[in-house]
């Protein structure tokens, strides 16, 4: 979980599945 934090792009990840 803390990879994920450190990882910006994750962000981004969760928009495209919102937007999907």
């Amino acid at each position: 979980n803390r990879s994920l934090h450190q990882k910006k792009p994750v962000r981004l990840l969760v928009s495209s599945c919102s937007k999907v």
